[in-house]
């Protein structure tokens, strides 16, 4: 997790996750996904059918499959306007 988000945030100080996905190839770039940690609670509750009180190694790695996948429906969004 990451802390402070003070640009995305009406809040001074926000607890936040941020996840860095890279590609490569003809065209190189990172997509960073940031969620503010109560909304990844929710998000992950919504996966694992549950109540999200802390991020353990399962929630982390979740998160980062759900920020692949969206990673790769941009990259495909973009290949496609190319």
């Amino acid at each position: 997790p990451s802390e402070g988000f003070p640009f995305l945030s009406k809040e001074e100080k926000e607890i936040g996750i941020g996840i860095n996905s890279s590609f490569g190839g003809e065209k190189r770039g990172v997509i960073f996904v940031l969620l503010p940690i109560e909304e990844a609670k929710k998000l992950l509750g919504f996966v694992f059918d549950r109540e999200i009180k802390e991020l353990g190694e399962m929630e982390e790695s979740a998160l980062l499959e759900i920020a692949n996948i969206l990673s790769g429906a941009i990259i495909g969004s973009i290949a496609n306007f190319a």
